[in-house]
């Protein structure tokens, strides 16, 4: 379960969830001990812990959610992942930075947190995959100045972050360029694509008029909403099937950073003919 929150330009914050009201969403969250399978070795740090610290750092949650497990008694001990924001930190009036925590009680996952971005005109949410954007702390040897010294670091990228956003708002994709960056991002959501119920072109619909452009963060935003979100219209053995929501934590995270690379790759790509271009006049 998760909490949903709503923004508009002119709230400063989203409304803080209280720590009560993100167990309520993540269970797993309120652990006050870990999995009984844990190695001595490992030193059990409560995610209630972290997020206080966060809150010191001046980041506040706003939504969290846990994954399922068909394993009984990992219930409760399962990786979550709780996202915050802070104050006046905005990449442009259209989106805001997030900082993203991650960990699990079980020994499946070390303590990680990473960028994220608010889109204000879809409440959806965006997570930058740039290396050195993500933080881990292992459990074995935490220490809680790596929390805060990640989250200031994150705090510190969003000017740069933002310069890469403005440098896709202002790329034009041609068709085949679009149809590449979204065939690269369906062969990641359906690596057996003769399963697929959906054809790469279908990633490239908007759901809104505002995405309705060429440039790459257009062209980015539209493919992240709808293999994420799901429910694109398809076809197979002449039944139509619709695409499902992602909702485990751990594939939402790999797909969402996998799409911010190849978006990466591909403003690189596109700076470097233009740069070309510019060297041979």
């Amino acid at each position: 379960m998760r909490s949903f929150y709503s923004m508009n330009k002119n709230q400063v914050r989203a409304p803080e969830l209280s720590n009560d009201q993100i167990i309520q969403y993540a269970p797993s969250v309120g652990a006050t001990r870990p999995h009984h399978k844990v190695s001595e070795k490992y030193l059990f740090i409560s995610s209630l812990q972290v997020i206080n610290l966060l809150r010191d750092e001046g980041w506040h949650p706003v939504s969290a959610r846990e994954s399922k497990t068909v394993l009984k008694d990992k219930s409760g001990f399962q990786k979550h992942i709780v996202t915050f924001q802070r104050e006046n930190l905005w990449i442009s009036s259209e989106e805001k930075v997030e900082l993203h925590l991650t960990n699990s009680h079980d020994r499946s996952s070390a303590y990680n947190i990473f960028m994220g971005i608010f889109r204000l005109i879809c409440k959806n949410g965006l997570m930058v995959g740039t290396k050195g954007l993500t933080y881990s702390v292992k459990h074995i040897g935490f220490s809680p100045d790596m929390i805060a010294a990640g989250s200031k670091a994150i705090a510190e990228h969003s000017s740069a972050v933002a310069e890469q956003i403005g440098t896709m708002r202002k790329i034009e994709l041609s068709p085949k360029e679009q149809l590449a960056y979204a065939t690269a991002a369906h062969s990641i959501r359906f690596p057996n694509p003769k399963k697929a119920v959906i054809q790469p072109a279908q990633l490239l619909e908007a759901r809104r008029r505002t995405d309705n452009s060429s440039s790459l963060w257009s062209t980015f935003n539209k493919v992240q909403e709808n293999v994420i979100k799901g429910g694109i219209i398809g076809y197979k053995k002449g039944k139509s099937r619709k695409t499902r929501e992602i909702k485990s934590v751990g594939k939402d995270i790999k797909l969402n950073k996998a799409l911010w690379v190849l978006a990466e790759k591909m403003r690189e790509i596109k700076t470097e003919q233009y740069t070309d271009y510019g060297d041979e006049k």
